[in-house]
């Protein structure tokens, strides 16, 4: 059950990711991804830091999950 819920969840996260505002279009105005962003900026001096924590969430919301994850997961839980 845990297996599967962890799978679930993993195979959610795309979705989660682009529904907040991180789609491969960039980052949606209005959306909670560009008030994250802001924060990012206002805490931050001004921009938004490369490799940081939105920066990470735009290249999944970019490249899609899939390309991050690989087939490492469906590989660990098929076989």
């Amino acid at each position: 059950m845990c297996v599967v819920t962890a799978v679930g969840g993993v195979a959610a996260l795309p979705y989660l990711i682009s529904y907040i505002g991180f789609t491969s279009g960039g980052i949606v105005a209005g959306s909670w991804a560009a008030k994250l962003m802001g924060l990012s900026a206002i805490y931050n001096g001004g921009g938004v830091p490369a490799g940081g924590f939105v920066a990470y969430l735009q290249s999944l919301g970019t490249l899609g999950l899939k390309a991050k994850l690989g087939n490492g997961i469906g590989g660990w839980v098929s076989g």
